[in-house]
């Protein structure tokens, strides 16, 4: 997360800059600043966002940490919103899944859709890789 005056001193702009740009005056813009971006006009977030030539959104996301939610659905056998038929696969993959996330990983879908490819199409050097350190025990 970062702060709108990071983000601005960054990309060398200032608070005049965007109220010369949006035709907002600049104590509107200093107040404005001052206060959570929860409580911005669009107007504001519009203007900034135009100054720095990036979408509302992306900018918002830049300024607001967002929460984090692990989804799992036993019954329909998802983890992000992947749906993994095979019921051990899903099983091993949801205990590596939350084992990492209470070590602070946040997977997304596309890190879940890796995961089981890689599960059910092993990479070939790192089966040897692994059989070399731990040994074959099949």
């Amino acid at each position: 997360m970062e702060t709108i005056q990071e983000i601005l001193q960054k990309n060398n702009l200032t608070q005049s800059d965007v109220a010369r740009a949006s035709g907002i005056s600049l104590a509107t813009i200093n107040q404005a600043i001052k206060k959570p971006v929860s409580s911005w006009s669009i107007r504001i977030l519009n203007a900034i966002a135009e100054v720095l030539h990036q979408s509302p959104g992306k900018l918002l996301d830049r300024l607001q940490k967002s929460q984090y939610s692990l989804e799992i659905n036993d019954q329909y056998q998802t983890i992000q919103g992947v749906k993994i038929n095979d019921l051990e696969l899903y099983q091993n993959i949801r205990f590596v899944v939350q084992n990492n996330v209470l070590e602070g990983w946040e997977p997304t879908t596309e890190d879940i859709l890796f995961l089981v490819d890689s599960a059910e199409h092993p990479d070939p050097k790192l089966e040897k890789e692994y059989q070399e350190i731990f040994g074959n025990d099949q």
